[in-house]
């Protein structure tokens, strides 16, 4: 086991209200007292003083400099996030203020965490397994509600008892099997196959079935819906996207053809992280050949969009143009949204039958904002149809997990199909010990250095 002390900036490191230096370690707590008073007047405090899980208000100083007004928290072991002695500095969140800090702090003594370090320190002192580790950082990636609920049902350890109750049921058919060939002149009192194999085929390959579909169901329900918003040049995409972002992200200009790239921003509507595209305007001729690569790009958006918003300007009624770009669309992942009906232009508009196939038929003002709040509606209720997040608050196996669960469910199988074939039990129990093995994997019980590498350093320093 490591014992250095280590020490990072564990907030973004750009302005902020406040930021955290935090310490770990063995000399956690004198390494955090040596530069932190009480006073402008440069008193100390004492260890003996310090209680676990208190704030402190008090001065770091660099020597006879004031640094910076903070609070100091000591968390003392094992009742702290590494399970060793944690000292966090809460200072003022500026870039510069902290480096300083994290600086005086290394020259303290402690050496610089690496990607994830915190987080392995708990799962090595045994606070967490590997899957409650690997969620730390599924719950600071989180694009959706969704994903934030899985991500903290399985830091509660969720996941970890549903693989444990599964490798349990294993582990009792392994020492049937054992105690089977230990006693092999009363294998028929100690071990019956039949039993096992029902075990087999009806609780644990069901349990099994069960976590990868669930990790199939959140690769579609909880990763960022992607809208592309399409239409005719001119319809008021741009002024659409902006509205929609709450800021100015694209240029509005009266003039065809001004958007020329992909400019998209996320927004963050009914729990769901959305991605919204503004694209060049779709029409049977470019004017040159940069609104053509503009065009073609928006195709290629298209093709692998969740849902497409297809603008239609009222003020100018249903043209040809908007026909042609509306036969490019799926009609079952299509939003009309009928634009500019604050201008007087826009009274007698009515849709042809032609777009009755759309989903959904929303009338706006993006300019102004009327309508916004139904959009918004609707958005959120076909991301839902289109893309269902898996159940409230639950555990849902990562890409790594699922790689085990398959390997075990094969193992699973080919026992259960020994069974019923009636191959000796000692050939059968090493199926057995592989898939126990994989589950070990998922949770931690059998990761070597390479596999650990692998988790933490997808984590962000701090962490």
């Amino acid at each position: 086991m490591d014992r250095s002390t280590i020490a990072a900036v564990a907030t973004p490191l750009s302005p902020g209200g406040i930021g955290i230096v935090r310490i770990s370690g063995p000399d956690a707590v004198g390494i955090a007292l040596s530069l932190f008073r009480r006073g402008r007047d440069g008193q100390p405090l004492s260890r003996g003083s310090i209680d676990s899980h208190r704030v402190y208000h008090g001065y770091v100083f660099d020597g006879p400099d004031l640094v910076d007004e903070v609070l100091l928290v000591f968390m003392l072991a094992p009742h702290s996030y590494t399970m060793e002695d944690v000292a966090e500095i809460h200072a003022h969140g500026g870039p510069a203020v902290l480096a300083t800090i994290l600086d005086l702090v290394l020259d303290a003594g402690a050496e610089p965490a690496g990607p994830g370090e915190f987080t392995k320190r708990a799962f090595l002192n045994g606070r967490i397994d590997l899957t409650q580790a690997e969620a730390v950082a599924d719950i600071i990636e989180a694009a959706s509600l969704a994903e934030v609920k899985s991500a903290a049902a399985t830091i509660s350890g969720r996941l970890k008892q549903e693989i444990l109750s599964i490798r349990g049921l294993l582990l009792d058919l392994l020492a049937g099997m054992e105690a089977s060939i230990d006693f092999s002149d009363q294998a028929g009192e100690v071990f019956d196959q039949e039993d096992a194999s029902r075990v087999l085929l009806l609780d644990v390959l069901p349990a099994l079935d069960r976590l990868m579909e669930r990790h199939r169901a959140f690769g579609r329900g909880g990763r960022e819906f992607d809208v592309v918003i399409v239409g005719a040049p001119n319809v008021g995409k741009s002024t659409l996207l902006n509205r929609l972002l709450g800021y100015e992200r694209a240029i509005v200009s009266d003039t065809p053809g001004t958007t020329r790239d992909l400019v998209d921003g996320p927004v963050f509507l009914g729990g769901r992280r959305m991605l919204f595209t503004d694209t060049a305007g779709l029409r049977d001729r470019a004017g040159d050949q940069v609104e053509k690569k503009g065009m073609d790009l928006a195709a290629r958006a298209l093709e692998r969009a969740d849902l497409a918003v297809f603008v239609v300007d009222a003020a100018k009624g249903f043209l040809q143009e908007d026909m042609d770009a509306f036969a490019r669309l799926s009609p079952e992942r299509c939003i009309v949204v009928v634009n500019k009906t604050d201008l007087p232009g826009a009274k007698g508009f009515s849709l042809p039958p032609e777009l009755s196939k759309a989903s959904r038929v929303v009338r706006v003002s993006a300019l102004y904002g009327y309508g916004m709040d139904e959009l918004e509606g609707v958005l959120v209720q076909m991301a839902d149809k289109l893309m269902p997040a898996p159940g409230a608050g639950v555990a849902v196996p990562n890409a790594r997990h699922h790689a085990s669960l398959v390997a075990c469910r094969s193992a699973v199988f080919s026992a259960a199909r020994a069974l019923e074939e009636s191959v000796p039990v000692d050939m059968v129990a090493i199926d057995i010990k592989d898939a126990v093995s994989r589950l070990d994997e998922i949770v931690g019980e059998s990761a070597d250095a390479g596999l650990l590498d692998a988790v933490f350093e997808r984590f962000c320093v701090g962490k």
